[in-house]
């Protein structure tokens, strides 16, 4: 969470060069990230928020707001009401809600999702996207490793291997 010049709380850019790894935006899908959010939110039946449950954890997302409404939306499927105003008062409980962009990026969400159909491939691309990009960055530490001399290289070798190996 960033502060403007006048001290007030504002959502963060996702798109800076903070961002950037080796010149390049990590791997992410915002627009499916946005479809599996808005399908969440919309569907009465809860089926949707268990098949992302059982696929995504809210880390898995790019977009930090999206990580934010994720867990929020969790957290109310364990008391086994999400619905869109309830999803709104807990973020601003949490004061999150300018953070992810107001009720208007709520509805933004919800406005853009035509089935709940294809959740779990929604959900499979994104967890790809996740992969990835923590592959990225596991590999950037090992190469960071490497190259300094005070570490024991067979050490290193060792630590990749058993984190590869899960």
């Amino acid at each position: 969470m960033e502060k403007n010049n006048l001290g007030s709380k504002k959502r963060k850019s996702t798109s800076d060069l903070s961002n950037m790894i080796y010149g390049k935006i990590p791997p992410q899908s915002k627009d499916l990230e946005n479809a599996i959010l808005g399908a969440m939110i919309i569907d009465e039946t809860g089926k949707c928020v268990l098949k992302v449950n059982q696929i995504l954890k809210p880390e898995d997302f790019y977009v930090e707001a999206h990580k934010i409404i994720c867990k929020a939306i969790f957290e109310l499927a364990e008391q086994g009401k999400v619905e869109m105003l309830l999803l709104a008062e807990k973020l601003k409980r949490e004061e999150t809600l300018d953070i992810i962009g107001g009720m208007f990026y709520i509805l933004q969400l919800t406005n853009n999702v035509i089935s709940t159909a294809r959740i779990k491939e929604h959900c499979l691309i994104v967890k790809q996207k996740s992969v990835q990009r923590n592959l990225i960055i596991f590999a950037g530490t090992i190469i960071e490793k490497s190259y300094d001399d005070g570490e024991d290289v067979f050490e290193t070798l060792h630590e990749a291997e058993n984190k590869l190996k899960g």
